[in-house]
């Protein structure tokens, strides 16, 4: 990475965080924290982030514009793209459905048909 000016290795950024820290807020250097040899993180400073921010956002904006410009006016329900997305989904929603109508009572009760179907399809078996 050509950003960054220095690199430190997580045992030197234990015992020289304040250094780091002034390096990055007063000196807007840019400094890598190696983990096993490995870039693994990089400390900023909060002008570079807000930067950063600022850049993703004109992207997404400019990204919103171009899908505006191409939109057809078509919409989809929520219900819809979940099944267009997965069938599976349609299948675990209809089940749920099925099962809070089943259980009669509490509140606790519906609640408890949810949970339990939520975890089968996870494939989950959790203690209540």
């Amino acid at each position: 990475m050509d950003t960054v000016s220095r690199e430190v290795t997580t045992r030197e950024l234990r015992d020289r965080l304040s250094e780091v820290l002034g390096r990055a807020m007063y000196g807007g250097e840019r400094i890598g924290v190696t983990r096993n040899g490995k870039l693994a993180a990089v400390v900023v400073s909060v002008e570079d982030l807000e930067a950063l921010e600022d850049v993703e956002m004109c992207q997404d904006v400019e990204e919103y514009r171009k899908a505006k410009t191409t939109d057809d006016g078509e919409r989809m329900s929520a219900i819809e793209l979940r099944e267009e997305a997965s069938p599976t989904m349609a299948e675990v929603l209809h089940r749920s459905e099925s099962r809070t109508e089943r259980a009669t009572g509490s509140a606790v009760e519906v609640l408890a048909a949810v949970r339990a179907d939520r975890d089968e399809q996870l494939g989950e078996h959790t203690q209540p």
